[in-house]
């Protein structure tokens, strides 16, 4: 078996056209026909290429627009907390003390820290 295989090689059959020959650029390979024909393949690269830089962009554009939208969300957050603990201080203040104390048992529920 082992002398087919170096027959098939030696007489440049099949297995050597599987090949990759990395030392040389794309466009100096050659089709099946010995023609230059790699011209085609080329452009099918390019649009692969420009089609996936049109999908990394896209993804960069949503991942900022996430980026906005989380950084937007925190502010509203911390505003709410803020006035969470306005309400808290003020419910205090009129004298609803276990008012107060069970709205800070919802902090938790709302991902807001004790304070």
């Amino acid at each position: 078996v082992s002398e087919g295989a170096s027959d098939d090689l030696s007489e440049g059959g099949s297995s050597d056209t599987n090949l990759v020959d990395d030392s040389l650029p794309v466009s100096q390979s050659k089709d099946e026909d010995g023609n230059g024909g790699d011209y085609e393949s080329e452009a099918g690269l390019g649009r692969q290429l420009s089609s996936m830089m049109h999908d990394f962009s896209r993804c960069q554009n949503a991942l900022r627009l996430q980026t906005q939208l989380t950084k937007q969300y925190m502010e509203t957050c911390d505003v709410l907390h803020a006035q969470l603990k306005n309400m808290q201080q003020y419910m205090m203040d009129q004298g609803f003390v276990a008012e107060a104390h069970s709205m800070m048992r919802l902090k938790p529920q709302l991902g807001l820290q004790a304070g």
